[in-house]
C-alpha cells in the first residue's frame, strides 16, 4: 500500500468514507489514528507528528483535514511535507483531505501528486442521493416519503454527512410511528446556516457593516461557533474566488453547479456573487483571512475576537 493518500471530492462525508475504507485496508486501529484540521492547527505541529515513529505499534495513520495548502490563493510552503516524502518512515500513513476540486496546475498540487495515491470521491447527485435515504430508512424499518425525503435534502443542501446525521436524531424523533413527515423534518432539521454565510460573505464583500454584524450574530445565535464561522467564512471567500476563475474558463452555471455539488438555484447566487465582486476586494479578504489565520495559530490573536474585528474593519477591505 501506499504512504501517501491525496483524497478530495464535493462532498466531506463521502471523503471521510473512503479514508475508513482506506485506514481499514491498511489495519490500522483507531487507537492509532492522528487527525489533524490544517485550519486550526500550525503546519510545523502537524509535520512534527508526520516525522515521529508511532509509539506501541507497528503503524499509524495521520489524517490532514481541509488542506488548504492546495489551493493556490493560501501560497502555502509545503516543501517539509515534500523533503519528507522523498524518504518517509515506512510505518506512516499520511491521508490529506480536501472538499472540492483540485487545480491540477497548481504547483503544490503537482508536487504532491508525485509521490501520493489520489482518489477523487464522485458526489451524489440528488436522485442517488434520495435512494440511499430511502434505503437506508427502510434498513432501520421506517417509512419516509418523497415529499420528506425532498425537505431533508434541501435542509442540508445535499451534503451527505449532514444527512445522515439528522437521520439518526429523525430516528429517535418518529420513534413512535416509525414515520419520517416532511412535518417531522420541518420540526427537528434546522435551515443550513450556509445560506446565512453565504449572506454574511456578501454583505461584507459590500461593506455593510451594520448588516454583518446583524448576520454574525444569527449565525451564533443558531448555534455556530467563531471557529467553524471562521472556516466557513474563509472557504465562501475562496470558492467566490474559484467561480470568478470558472467563469473567465467559460464553465457554465451547471458546470459550475456540478463541480460544488449544489442545486441549480444555490449556482445562480454564487455566481450573483462572483459577479458583482472584483479580484481586488476579494483578494483583500482573502490576504486578511491569511494574515488572520497565522495570528490565531500562532497564539497572537483570539479567533472570535479577530474574526469580529475582520467584520467590523471593512471600510478599506
Amino acid at each position: 500500500m501506499e504512504n501517501f493518500y491525496l483524497i478530495y471530492g464535493p462532498d466531506s462525508g463521502l471523503i471521510k468514507e473512503n479514508c475508513q475504507k482506506i485506514i481499514a485496508l491498511l489495519k490500522i486501529e483507531e487507537i492509532n489514528i492522528i487527525e489533524y484540521d490544517y485550519e486550526t492547527t500550525a503546519f510545523e505541529e502537524i509535520m512534527q507528528e508526520v516525522i515521529t515513529i508511532p509509539f506501541f505499534a507497528e503503524k499509524k495513520a495521520i489524517i490532514i483535514k481541509n488542506a488548504a495548502f492546495l489551493e493556490k490563493s493560501t501560497n502555502a510552503d509545503i516543501s517539509p511535507l515534500l523533503s519528507y516524502m522523498t524518504n518517509p518512515l515506512k510505518e506512516n500513513y499520511l491521508l490529506i483531505t480536501y472538499k472540492g476540486m483540485l487545480d491540477q496546475k497548481f504547483q503544490n498540487v503537482k508536487d504532491l501528486k508525485k509521490y501520493s495515491q489520489m482518489v477523487f470521491v464522485e458526489g451524489l447527485d440528488k436522485k442517488k442521493l434520495a435512494e440511499l435515504i430511502k434505503t437506508q430508512a427502510k434498513e432501520k424499518t421506517y417509512a419516509i416519503d418523497n415529499e420528506a425525503i425532498e425537505e431533508l435534502i434541501l435542509r442540508k443542501d445535499g451534503d451527505y454527512s449532514g444527512i445522515v446525521s439528522e437521520l439518526e436524531k429523525l430516528y429517535m424523533y418518529c420513534l413512535k410511528d416509525k414515520v419520517i413527515s416532511k412535518l417531522s423534518i420541518t420540526n427537528l432539521v434546522p435551515k443550513n446556516p450556509e445560506d446565512k454565510v453565504y449572506e454574511l460573505t456578501n454583505v461584507i464583500l459590500k461593506k455593510d457593516v451594520k448588516s454583518s454584524m446583524e448576520i454574525y450574530q444569527d449565525l451564533l445565535a443558531l448555534g455556530e461557533d467563531s471557529s467553524r464561522l471562521f472556516s466557513n467564512i474563509s472557504n465562501k471567500f475562496r470558492e467566490i474566488f474559484l467561480i470568478k476563475q470558472m467563469l473567465e474558463a467559460k464553465k457554465s452555471k451547471e458546470e459550475i453547479a456540478q463541480f460544488f455539488n449544489v442545486s441549480s438555484g444555490r449556482a445562480y447566487y454564487m455566481i450573483k456573487s462572483a459577479t458583482e465582486t472584483s479580484y481586488s476586494d476579494l483578494g483583500n479578504c482573502i490576504d486578511r483571512l491569511v494574515e488572520l489565520d497565522k495570528n490565531i495559530k500562532t497564539g497572537k490573536s483570539d479567533k472570535k475576537l479577530g474574526l469580529e474585528i475582520f467584520i467590523l474593519n471593512q471600510k478599506g477591505l
